[in-house]
């Protein structure tokens, strides 16, 4: 049997943990009020509780290094999330490193970790996943040391604004990255892109809202050998050009492109003949019209599509989309030109 823990504290007196309904495996979810984190003693407790296998304290403000090092000497943790734990230092990150099982992290938020707490946490023998978002002093040293990380498979660096090009080229060498996230990452430009396309295990990337990103940096992902799945939302400078580069990406299967508002039935028109995408989104890209959606209809294996916000398309369209044989969720939402009737034939069809 694991327990699996959770507390948010805003300094009020502790509720009692929930255990939750019809749990078979003795989970415990607390989300209220709870003051765990100034109580070092608390977090020795846990540490001991010999099931523990996953914890989460969220906004615990007065838990320290003290109550990281009680916690690291829990005996089965192999998950722990300490988001929005401002006294946590880089001390508190190396005590941490040196827990017996830890294969997750989260400690997004922690505004004191610097590339000193990530390097020792890098070096964390099981490390797998790790989450830093808005961890403002860790820069591309800290990613370099990242990349050395032997059993490092997914990594989030969003709203990181120090990582740069250079940091990223560190990281497409680590030897066992699948999944990489950087939201909102104003330095990375293409240059980094094509760096992380030579990722040899990278699976999926997401680097939504890189406003650097360009169709150079597509033409880049089309390299990568293993690439399935690519988010690159509010990507404003992908272009017909950028799209029909993606869609060359050999094992490409999940793709979003929200507010791509460049691409147009051309571009629509090279991603309707990708082998193996079954997920696409092309929300608020407003030059799609009826033909963009006719072509996405004949996709071989399009299940999922969302064309929300692309107010062009019409009946003619949708009816298009419609007789798609393999789709089998599809989203218009906002498409102003639909009629009542072209609305309740597609409820018929997609529920």
């Amino acid at each position: 049997m694991e327990d699996r823990i959770g507390f948010a504290s805003t300094d009020k007196a502790p509720p009692r943990p929930v255990r939750q309904r019809g749990s078979r495996r003795g989970n415990v979810r607390a989300w209220r009020d709870a003051a765990l984190g100034r109580d070092v003693a608390a977090a020795a407790a846990l540490a001991r509780a010999p099931q523990l296998t996953t914890l989460a304290l969220r906004n615990c403000g007065h838990l320290t290094d003290v109550g990281a090092v009680a916690l690291a000497r829990a005996p089965r943790l192999t998950s722990l999330a300490l988001r929005w734990c401002g006294q946590l230092t880089d001390a508190g990150a190396a005590a941490l490193a040196r827990a017996p099982r830890l294969a997750r992290f989260d400690l997004s938020f922690c505004d004191q970790i610097t590339d000193a707490g990530v390097a020792a946490l890098a070096r964390a023998p099981r490390l797998e996943e790790f989450t830093l978002r808005s961890c403002d002093r860790l820069t591309d040293a800290g990613a370099a040391a990242l990349a050395r990380a032997p059993r490092l498979a997914a990594l989030d660096l969003s709203y990181c604004d120090q990582i740069t090009d250079a940091g990223v080229a560190a990281l497409a060498r680590a030897p066992r990255l699948e999944e990489f996230t950087l939201r909102s990452s104003d330095r990375l430009t293409d240059e980094g892109v094509a760096a992380l396309a030579q990722a040899p295990l990278l699976e999926k990337l997401e680097l939504s809202y890189c406003p650097q990103l360009t169709d150079a940096g597509a033409v880049a992902l089309a390299r990568a050998p293993r690439l399935a799945s690519i988010n690159l939302i509010g990507c404003v400078h992908i272009t017909d050009a950028g799209a029909a580069a993606l869609a060359g990406i050999p094992r490409l299967a999940s793709l979003a492109l929200h507010f791509c508002d460049r691409i147009t039935d051309v571009g629509a028109m090279a991603l309707a003949r990708a082998p193996l995408l079954e997920t696409l989104s092309l929300y608020g890209c407003a030059r799609i019209t009826d033909a963009g959606a006719a072509a996405l209809a004949r996709a071989p294996r399009l299940a999922s599509l969302d064309l929300s916000c692309c107010d062009q398309i019409t009946d003619a369209g949708a009816a298009a989309l419609a007789r798609a044989p393999r789709l089998e969720k599809l989203a218009l939402r906002e498409c102003v030109k639909l009629t009542d009737a072209a609305r309740l034939a597609l409820r018929q069809r997609f529920g």
